[in-house]
């Protein structure tokens, strides 16, 4: 395969066209699903205070499957918290596939073990 060196080539990268419409190029940037700006908490962050979760996604990550609880606690928390801990992963199934979201909890620590109460 012949390659030509860039200089050769007459393209404004930063103008690139879609001929075939006449409009710009549209950038992947505009796509996705999860919000960039959406600030990420811990359990470990709302640990002991009582949550009110309103939707929950599942997402595969490189441990395993883990839950992006969307939340609010305290008097003007709100955002969304994210945990592989597998007891609350379940349950938050469970509840997800009962359609029972909004709903509250309270996490706890025993030991390694996030707990649900």
């Amino acid at each position: 395969m012949k390659q030509f060196p860039l200089d050769m080539l007459d393209i404004e990268w930063y103008e690139l066209e879609d001929t075939r419409k006449g409009e710009t190029m549209k950038r992947l940037s505009d796509y996705g699903t999860i919000d960039p700006d959406a600030v990420g908490f811990r359990l470990s962050d709302v640990e002991n205070e009582e949550v009110v979760i309103t939707d929950c996604d599942f997402r595969n990550g490189e441990f395993g499957e883990y839950a992006v609880m969307h939340c609010t606690w305290g008097e003007d928390n709100e955002g969304v918290i994210i945990t592989g801990a597998y007891l609350v992963v379940d349950a938050l199934k469970d509840a997800s596939k009962n359609k029972a979201f909004p709903l509250t909890a309270m996490f706890t620590r025993r030991g390694r073990t996030w707990m649900i109460s």
